[in-house]
Order: structure tokens, then C-alpha cells, then sequence
């Protein structure tokens, strides 16, 4: 399966086309800046998902608490083994909690971003080649 998220061209908005196997499946939504953002960080990293009816199928909330925690030692691996950072949790289309995606160091050279989702743990590596970004995404060896 190849999915596609590309930006279109909307002024005043943050808005992505998602395509799955070159088929337009879905719409992501974030918020333009605010000229009030400090009062709103964590909603202006949030993040919409709808399908092509404009129906929510997910939400990704910032965690603005935890995230500022792990910042503040930036090599917090280094003592702990591992570091979480731009942590999102995932909400679907009830507002309930289903997941969370979150990047994953775990050594100089291990960075990776870690989907949870339900009892499914997905894997994914970013390799930009220009201004195209692969992410490859595993489910353990699959």
C-alpha cells in the first residue's frame, strides 16, 4: 500500500490530501498560526484527519506537558535508554483515546517515529531523498 500526503495550496490554512494507492481517501486540517499562539500552543499543533465527506475520523492532540519535559535534557537517551519527543495522542472520531505517534531516539544513530495503535505497534523510518520525504512503516518484520 502507498499513501501519499500532499500539501495543497490554501490560504490561511494548513490542509493535506492523503491518497492511498493514488486514490483521494482523506483530508488532514491544522491550525494557521494565531496571533495569540503562547495562550494556545497545544491546539496549534493539533491535527484533523476527515475523509472526503469532511466527517472526523481522527484527531491528533500535542502534549505540550510531556513534550516540554523531555526537552528539557535534550540527550535524555543517554541516561535512560530511550527518548520519546513530539508526542501525539491519537483520538478517534468519539474523541476517545486509541493511540499515540511519537519519535523514538534510542541511541546517536536510532531515530525513528513509533505508532501505537489500539494493541498495534508500528515502526516507521524517515528517509528524505530532495524534498520528498519516505516514511517506511513496519508492523514487527512486515
Amino acid at each position: 500500500m502507498i499513501i501519499k500526503v500532499m500539501q495543497t495550496a490554501s490560504p490561511f490554512k494548513n490542509r493535506f490530501n492523503i491518497l492511498v494507492n493514488d486514490e483521494l481517501k482523506y483530508y488532514a486540517g491544522l491550525p494557521w498560526m494565531k496571533y495569540s499562539v503562547p495562550l494556545y500552543v497545544d491546539r496549534a499543533r493539533s491535527c484533523v484527519i476527515t475523509d472526503i465527506l469532511d466527517n472526523v475520523c481522527f484527531q491528533a492532540s500535542y502534549d505540550a506537558v510531556q513534550n516540554i519535559s523531555n526537552a528539557i535534557l535534550p540527550i535524555k537517551w543517554v541516561f535512560t535508554g530511550h527518548q520519546k519527543s513530539f508526542l501525539f495522542h491519537l483520538l478517534d472520531a468519539q474523541g476517545n483515546a486509541c493511540g499515540k505517534i511519537y519519535k523514538l531516539v534510542q541511541g546517536a544513530l536510532d531515530t525513528k517515529y513509533v505508532i501505537e495503535y489500539h494493541n498495534f505497534v508500528f515502526v516507521c523510518y524517515d528517509i528524505s531523498v530532495g524534498q520528498t520525504r519516505h516514511i517506511s512503516i513496519y508492523q514487527g518484520d512486515k
